[in-house]
């Protein structure tokens, strides 16, 4: 079943996303293009993910959105955690908690699209990969994989 996704905004096309991953010198992995050309952002209907059966919970706050003015964007999120250094590179944000703390998809070889839960809760000079956690090899598994608070 679709997982439904609400407050989307404008439609993206390739070339959008290939400006986007110019301009961010990313190489996005086709399910996830395959995604942003379907949503451009949004909350999911479903948005709760169960690691490890129910041991620990992550809620999906906003996907954020490519090439829109304002709001949570992709682009504005990439350049400010770049600029402190203290997200992983191989890592793209892909949408947020509620917290502060970031789901993303890998870069990295062999890997690519895989999706990451990145914890921004700990010490300066701390190597933020600690806080870095496998959830899903994909993003339609990861969507997939999402209930509503009425499931649980």
């Amino acid at each position: 079943m679709e997982n439904k996704f609400l407050n989307t905004k404008r439609l993206l096309t390739n070339d959008d996303l290939k400006q986007f991953e110019s301009k961010f010198n990313v190489v996005m992995p086709e399910k996830i293009k395959k995604h942003y050309l379907k949503f451009n952002g949004g909350y999911p209907e479903r948005s709760i993910f169960h690691l490890g059966g129910r041991d620990r919970e992550y809620a999906v706050n906003y996907f954020f959105s490519i090439g829109c003015e304002g709001g949570k964007t992709i682009e504005k999120t990439l350049s400010i955690i770049r600029d402190d250094s203290v997200f992983p590179s191989w890592l793209v944000p892909l949408a947020d908690e509620m917290g502060g703390d970031i789901f993303a998809y890998s870069t990295r070889a062999g890997e690519e699209g895989a999706i990451y839960y990145y914890s921004h809760e700990f010490s300066y000079g701390e190597n933020p990969e600690k806080y870095v956690t496998f959830l899903a090899k994909d993003i339609d598994t990861f969507l997939e994989a999402l209930i509503s608070d009425d499931d649980e």
